[in-house]
Protein backbone atom coordinates (compact mmCIF):
# COMPACT_ATOMS: atom_id res chain seq x y z
CA UNK A 1 0.00 0.00 0.00
CA UNK A 2 1.40 3.60 -0.87
CA UNK A 3 0.24 6.29 -0.05
CA UNK A 4 1.11 10.10 -1.95
CA UNK A 5 0.12 11.64 1.85
CA UNK A 6 3.44 13.80 2.11
CA UNK A 7 3.11 16.24 5.13
CA UNK A 8 4.77 19.61 5.44
CA UNK A 9 6.82 20.54 8.18
CA UNK A 10 7.23 23.63 10.17
CA UNK A 11 10.20 24.10 12.42
CA UNK A 12 10.66 26.78 15.47
CA UNK A 13 12.03 27.12 18.66
CA UNK A 14 12.54 29.63 21.65
CA UNK A 15 15.90 31.09 22.22
CA UNK A 16 18.00 30.45 25.33
CA UNK A 17 15.43 27.20 26.38
CA UNK A 18 15.88 23.87 25.36
CA UNK A 19 12.41 23.67 23.39
CA UNK A 20 12.54 22.91 19.51
CA UNK A 21 9.60 21.69 18.06
CA UNK A 22 8.56 20.38 14.28
CA UNK A 23 4.42 21.14 13.66
CA UNK A 24 3.39 18.47 10.49
CA UNK A 25 0.68 19.87 8.75
CA UNK A 26 -1.29 18.07 5.90
CA UNK A 27 -1.36 20.84 3.08
CA UNK A 28 0.37 23.93 1.68
CA UNK A 29 -2.47 26.23 2.52
CA UNK A 30 -2.31 25.44 6.27
CA UNK A 31 1.45 25.77 6.23
CA UNK A 32 0.71 29.09 4.99
CA UNK A 33 -2.17 29.75 7.98
CA UNK A 34 -0.11 28.24 10.52
CA UNK A 35 3.21 30.18 9.25
CA UNK A 36 0.86 33.43 9.32
CA UNK A 37 -0.25 32.35 13.18
CA UNK A 38 3.88 31.99 13.84
CA UNK A 39 4.59 35.56 12.74
CA UNK A 40 1.88 37.06 14.12
CA UNK A 41 2.39 35.93 17.59
CA UNK A 42 6.52 37.10 17.09
CA UNK A 43 7.84 34.42 15.67
CA UNK A 44 10.91 35.86 13.67
CA UNK A 45 12.23 33.70 10.41
CA UNK A 46 15.24 32.39 11.00
CA UNK A 47 16.96 29.97 7.73
CA UNK A 48 14.31 27.21 8.02
CA UNK A 49 13.49 28.11 11.63
CA UNK A 50 10.95 30.14 13.33
CA UNK A 51 12.25 31.94 16.45
CA UNK A 52 10.48 32.89 19.75
CA UNK A 53 11.59 34.98 22.42
CA UNK A 54 8.55 34.03 24.55
CA UNK A 55 7.40 30.23 25.87
CA UNK A 56 4.09 31.48 25.61
CA UNK A 57 4.31 32.16 21.97
CA UNK A 58 6.16 29.24 20.97
CA UNK A 59 3.32 27.31 23.33
CA UNK A 60 0.45 28.56 21.24
CA UNK A 61 1.94 27.98 18.11
CA UNK A 62 1.99 24.01 19.55
CA UNK A 63 -1.66 24.16 20.64
CA UNK A 64 -2.86 26.16 16.96
CA UNK A 65 -0.94 22.59 15.29
CA UNK A 66 -3.43 20.39 17.66
CA UNK A 67 -6.21 22.73 16.69
CA UNK A 68 -5.86 21.97 13.07
CA UNK A 69 -5.80 18.20 13.81
CA UNK A 70 -2.00 17.68 13.02
CA UNK A 71 1.04 16.79 14.84
CA UNK A 72 3.65 18.18 17.55
CA UNK A 73 6.90 16.77 17.81
CA UNK A 74 9.66 17.98 20.71
CA UNK A 75 13.32 18.00 18.88
CA UNK A 76 16.38 17.51 21.42
CA UNK A 77 19.18 20.14 20.50
CA UNK A 78 21.19 22.31 22.07
CA UNK A 79 19.97 25.64 23.78
CA UNK A 80 19.85 28.94 22.06
CA UNK A 81 18.62 27.70 18.89
CA UNK A 82 18.70 25.15 15.90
Amino acid sequence: MSSDFQPDAVLYYQVGFAKRQLSTVATATLKADLIDFIEQNRGTPEGDWYRFSQLADLQATMQKTRDLGRNVYNLLGPIGGP
